[in-house]
């Protein structure tokens, strides 16, 4: 007897399906990382099974670069919305304030989640050349947007730089649950950059003081003041956690990897750090002091007013190069930690007191500084958020161009905020 043929077919691929996987990959990306959006969350919030994602996509991260893809070009898309609608209106230096603090303050609330994804997706180019890619095109776009609209509001294109570096920056420092709290410090930020770009240092002033009382606010409330153990064993554990920020990223600080990471007993981590929290506030601390002391090793106290431009910039700069281009291991560490504080509602008091100090140190060194007018506190804590910002453009530069960018976005920097020209003495 001869029985049919049978054949096995395969469901021809449902855009719904692919669509829905994105979409839960790009949500779970931004609040947990490449560790924690892992397969069976994304099949679960997508509906779909963890088979799926190898059906479309072959692996999990390729399904977490096409979700920063698709992300980083909405974003992209955004801006160009941006720089139309800024084109169509008549617009004027006296409308920048308010323009920039709105960009802003959407890009740390509304758009949290590209944010979130942007920020990672530029940790993960260091470990993915398809990572990589995505990052350049994100770094090009927004430096790119705001070469092309800042010339309406009266700033130079050479000056645009900052207020990239500082959009890409600001929306990190805020901790994840939003408010008035988060708003007033973004706006704040925002008005005061702004202000000094223009050289209305006098308009500037009430946001520059408005600011300096949020961060004493901020520094007062946060929940993880207890001192840092000075024990041998607290030291291998710092160590240790540091190691594992840098090649793990900071969803994989557990207890448990630490002590493995460090050859301590597990329960010493829990014996003498009260929580995950204050393992990465600690961390954060010993590798800030570092660069600290590097500078201050470097160069000795100097009198107010009697450095100029050029020697600035090189004793800011010269600690954090190498001689091989690459970026410095501990400055991964310092902006792994700020993404997991920014990620998770209960490192609040971590964000806040991360971003209540910046520009701790730099205020002593640009006493120093030969300047129009004397530089405050305020300008530091800029100076600072901005570096942040910026290393997102040296991740994208090749490693022979990262020293020369540093250096001219400082001078950038110096220029926005003492009305110089890039390079003057």
């Amino acid at each position: 007897m001869m029985f049919p043929e049978t054949t096995t077919t395969q469901a021809p691929p449902q855009p719904e399906v692919r669509n829905a996987l994105v979409d839960a990959a790009a949500s779970l990306f931004a609040r947990g990382g490449v560790r924690g959006a892992t397969a069976r969350a994304i099949g679960t919030a997508a509906a779909a099974p963890v088979s799926a994602i190898n059906y479309y996509f072959g692996s999990k991260e390729a399904l977490l670069v096409e979700a920063a893809r698709q992300t980083q070009r909405a974003d992209a898309a955004w801006l160009e919305e941006e720089a139309r609608q800024v084109q169509a209106l008549e617009t004027e230096p006296a409308l920048l304030s308010d323009w920039f603090a709105a960009l802003c303050l959407n890009r740390a609330v509304a758009r949290q989640d590209s944010t979130l994804i942007a920020a990672d997706t530029a940790l993960q180019a260091a470990r993915s050349d398809a990572f990589a890619g995505i990052a350049r095109d994100w770094d090009t776009a927004t430096t790119g947007f705001f070469a092309e609209v800042m010339p309406a509001f009266g700033i130079s294109p050479e000056k645009a730089s900052m207020f990239a570096d500082f959009f890409t920056a600001v929306p990190l420092m805020v901790p994840s649950a939003s408010g008035t709290a988060t708003s007033a410090w973004v706006i704040s930020t925002a008005r005061y950059l702004a202000g000094t770009a223009q050289g209305r240092w006098h308009d500037a002033a009430p946001w520059r003081e408005r600011i300096e009382r949020m961060a004493s606010a901020a520094d007062r409330q946060r929940a993880d003041r207890g001192a840092v153990p000075d024990t041998p064993t607290a030291q291998r554990i710092l160590d240790g956690a540091t190691r594992v920020l840098i090649r793990d990223g900071a969803a994989a600080l557990t207890h448990r990897a630490i002590s493995e990471e460090a050859g301590v007993a597990l329960s010493a981590t829990t014996r003498l750090f009260d929580g995950r929290d204050a393992i990465l506030r600690a961390t954060f601390e010993r590798i800030y002091l570092g660069f600290v002391r590097e500078i201050e090793e470097q160069r000795p106290a100097l009198p107010p007013a009697s450095q100029s431009v050029d020697d600035f910039v090189e004793s800011m700069s010269e600690p954090l190069d190498r001689a091989d281009g690459q970026i410095r291991p501990e400055l991964t560490a310092m902006e792994e930690t700020f993404l997991a504080a920014r990620r998770d509602p209960e490192l609040s008091g971590l964000m806040l007191h991360l971003a209540a100090t910046r520009g701790t140190t730099s205020a002593g060194l640009m006493a120093s500084l030969k300047s129009p007018r004397a530089p405050t506190r305020t300008d530091a804590f800029l100076m600072s958020i901005c570096a942040f910002g910026m290393m997102r453009s040296l991740r994208c530069a090749p490693p022979e161009r990262r020293r020369t960018i540093s250096r001219e976005r400082l001078r950038t920097r110096l220029a926005v905020l003492f009305g110089e020209e890039p390079g003057a003495v």
